[in-house]
Formats: C-alpha cells, structure tokens, sequence
C-alpha cells in the first residue's frame, strides 16, 4: 500500500442476504459479514476539517448494506467484486479497497467462509 494513504475501515458490518448456489441459500436470507478498508489521502479533510473532504463510513456502511440486501447473485466473488466497483464509482477519494466478507452459515464445521480481496483504482 502507498504510504501515503491513511485507512478508513468498518469492522464486521452486518448485513443480511440471498446468497448461493444450493436451493435452500435462494429461499432464505443469511449473514455476511463484512471489514472493509480504505485507503484515502485524509491530509485535506485534516486541515479542513469537513466531511465532504473524506469518505464518511457510514454512507459506505449504509451503501454496503443496500447492495448486498438488493443483490440476488450467487457467488460472494460477484458481490465484492461489485462492491468494489461501486465504491470505487461513488467515492473517487478511495484508492485501495481491502474487503473481506464472512458466511458464517456457510459450512457447518467452520466459525465462517469467506473471501478476502485487495482492489485499488485504476
């Protein structure tokens, strides 16, 4: 990561969704579980000290939210990747974005699944 970046990060955002390939995961919804970081040069926000100079974690929170409720795809690969992008679409001052995603329902013996990506702004 540029050492010039600073972290903006959400810790284990709770979300709700219709995720999967097998028929029961179509009919119900189930926990994910997201940590998101951003890297976002904050130096601006610091000396302005407005929120419109930074991303805000909770419209990200609450954007996360709506689009996993919202997605009806199948594997968690398509929904971070999709979240990604639309991080990266809504909030320009976003360079990098680490995001992983727990299933905790997911397999039976394990605490939680899931997927861990590393995306920055091309």
């Amino acid at each position: 990561m540029p050492t010039d970046l600073d972290i903006i990060y959400i810790e284990n955002l709770k979300t709700e969704a219709i995720i999967g390939i097998y028929d029961w995961e179509r009919e119900q919804t189930q926990p994910l579980n997201f940590d998101v970081e951003m890297g976002v040069k904050i130096k601006n926000a610091a000396d302005s000290d407005h929120i419109d100079d930074t991303v805000s974690y909770k419209e990200v929170a609450d954007q996360i939210g709506e689009l996993v409720t919202n997605s009806r795809v199948e594997l968690l690969e398509t929904l971070c990747e999709n979240i990604c992008a639309f991080l990266f679409e809504q909030h320009p001052l976003i360079e990098t974005i680490q995001l992983k995603v727990g299933k905790p329902l997911a397999v039976e013996k394990a605490d939680t699944v899931g997927l861990k990506l590393f995306r920055h702004r091309t």
